[in-house]
């Protein structure tokens, strides 16, 4: 009597939705995604820690309106530590700190301007005429000293009047 084939083996179903991620309850992320927010995380991080794709989180986004609401009252809470801290700083006498503080906010800079720096090379000339004429009249004396010292003095007040204190270095370098 003839033998039967063996039976094919039977294959597994090809069916991707077996493989797919389990939904997430975006409703109940929102106080994670405010706190990875506010410590600065990146849109691709977060969605790296939820274990989704970009795009879905962006979806959601738009669907879920609290998940958009916690993920800017996170970026907005960090940024807010973040300038609470540095103003402290600043407060307490940290030189660096102040520096950042009034170049972001107080709007200082270290450029200074072609029209700025004629300005001060002009009162300086001037300072120094008049220095000049202190020394042809008094020579070499104690008036000399001392008109030499208010020269200093005025040239000080006048650039940190401009909160310019690049200015002065630019002078010294006669650029």
């Amino acid at each position: 009597m003839p033998r039967k084939p063996p039976e094919p083996l039977p294959t597994p179903p090809t069916d991707h939705r077996t493989k797919a991620r389990p939904s997430i309850d975006w409703r109940s992320l929102t106080s994670n995604i405010e706190a990875m927010a506010a410590k600065g995380l990146t849109v691709e991080q977060i969605v790296e820690s939820l274990g989704c794709a970009t795009s879905t989180f962006y979806e959601n986004r738009k669907k879920y309106p609290e998940i958009e609401e916690s993920f800017k009252k996170g970026r907005a809470g960090g940024i807010k530590d973040i300038a609470n801290a540095l103003f402290e700083k600043a407060i307490a006498g940290d030189t660096v700190a102040m520096i950042f503080y009034l170049k972001s906010r107080g709007g200082w800079s270290d450029k200074v301007s072609e029209q700025e720096l004629k300005n001060a090379k002009e009162e300086l000339a001037r300072f120094y005429e008049t220095f000049r004429l202190i020394l042809s009249i008094t020579g070499e004396s104690t008036e000399l000293l001392e008109a030499k010292q208010q020269i200093v003095s005025m040239l000080d007040t006048l650039l940190l009047e401009r909160g310019k204190p690049a200015l002065m270095k630019s002078i010294e370098e006669g650029t």
